[in-house]
């Protein structure tokens, strides 16, 4: 964090439930709407001054709106059985109440969280004419002048400050077999917000209490739907080839082995022309079924080794060339009590480890978005950065 205080005011001004039957009992819904907001405060109120490297930090309050469906497909009996089929479809829209930023050098900036959206393949904003557009001076040759005032004009003139973040199917077979597919909320360590793609996991038990899981999962594309930041899906990791913009996805496959609260989970992510990344979890809970009463500690540890594709490594990314390869290491330590918690966490970049992987979600349990947002990468925090080595310590409740 770099003099700024985030305020997550989660005001729930409704939380609607509403289920109805039909006469078989085949098919159940509820509708759900919340709304949130989010304030941003910045201390820092000096004036830009870029051959200085001088700026501010935005104070800036959203007012962010959900409204989602859900179904349940299935009949009692199916249920019974330990068949699930379910689904949800919904949107998000939201806007900004107060920007510090517009009354700064260059205009307000404020679309870095909320509605900034370059297209899906992204390029949009370079061919939005900025003739029309009165932050954009032409030249003596009649073309646009390329300056700061005149792109952050064109990125507010693409805002989109809405999406459909839900829509999706899921199927579950008791605690065996699950298939999801659509628009939701991702859990993958290395790929949070909404993702838009499907995933496919089998468990299974052996004769010693212990559990072995295969989860399969892939996306194309990213979304964020929150008081903070929304983002309509775009694609967050894309190659040229013959002149044109491919995405060819975000794939994760997890082996996972638990007994007794131990848990190993190697996994490979990679973006094909990307990155390809290996990578294991280790941890260890000492009550797994922890409901809010009584006392937990939890430990985890990740080790995450990306090798960078031949045409990416050269490339800058938050300012310093993506390189061959890097590594990182994580280890976070919580302790619950009760309904209260406190812990800490160690980590340690190597070279450019999260050019292209940890910042598309990070397992670090922290808000790693809370930089200025004139800094590199949209208020990337330098905690992920290259050859960075950080700590923190954090305690909270219920």
């Amino acid at each position: 964090m770099k003099n700024s205080v985030p305020l997550k005011n989660k005001v729930f001004c409704g939380l609607y439930v509403l289920s109805l039957s039909a006469s078989m009992q085949a098919f159940d819904y509820k509708i759900e709407v919340l709304a949130e907001s989010f304030s941003k405060v910045g201390f820092n109120k000096k004036k830009i001054d870029i051959a200085r490297g001088i700026y501010p930090t935005e104070t800036f309050v959203t007012a962010v709106g959900q409204g989602n469906i859900y179904a349940d497909f299935l009949s009692k009996g199916l249920k019974d059985q330990g068949h699930v089929l379910e689904g949800k479809v919904g949107g998000t829209i939201g806007g900004v109440a107060y920007d510090s930023t517009k009354f700064n050098q260059g205009g307000s900036v404020i679309y870095n969280y909320i509605g900034y959206w370059d297209g899906y393949l992204g390029g949009k904003r370079a061919l939005l004419d900025g003739t029309s557009i009165h932050e954009c001076a032409l030249g003596s040759d009649g073309k646009v002048i390329d300056s700061i005032a005149c792109g952050n004009a064109r990125a507010n003139k693409i805002r989109r400050n809405y999406l459909m973040n839900n829509a999706f199917l899921e199927y579950r077979y008791k605690d065996i077999f699950t298939a999801k597919g659509g628009r939701y909320q991702s859990n993958a360590p290395y790929m949070s917000s909404y993702t838009q793609g499907f995933e496919i996991s089998v468990k299974i038990k052996d004769k010693n209490e212990g559990s072995h899981k295969l989860w399969w999962f892939s996306s194309w594309g990213r979304a964020f739907a929150y008081g903070e930041w929304i983002y309509d899906f775009y694609s967050p990791r894309t190659v040229i080839k013959n002149g044109h913009t491919l995405n060819y996805g975000i794939h994760l496959v997890d082996y996972t082995y638990e007994r007794k609260g131990v848990s190993v989970s190697p996994f490979f992510q990679f973006s094909p022309g990307t990155y390809y990344s290996p990578g294991v979890a280790v941890g260890y809970d000492s009550n797994p079924n922890f409901n809010g009463v009584g006392f937990r500690s939890e430990t985890k540890a990740y080790i995450l080794l990306p090798v960078h594709a031949p045409l990416k490594r050269d490339t800058y990314r938050y300012a310093v060339k993506a390189g061959t390869a890097g590594q990182s290491l994580l280890i976070r330590q919580r302790f619950d009590y009760n309904e209260f918690n406190f812990g800490g966490a160690f980590y340690k970049v190597w070279k450019n480890a999260n050019a292209y992987i940890g910042t598309t979600g990070n397992p670090l349990g922290i808000d790693f978005w809370t930089n200025s947002v004139y800094d590199i990468g949209q208020a990337l925090s330098h905690v992920v950065t290259a050859d960075a080595v950080s700590g923190w310590v954090f305690g909270g409740g219920v």
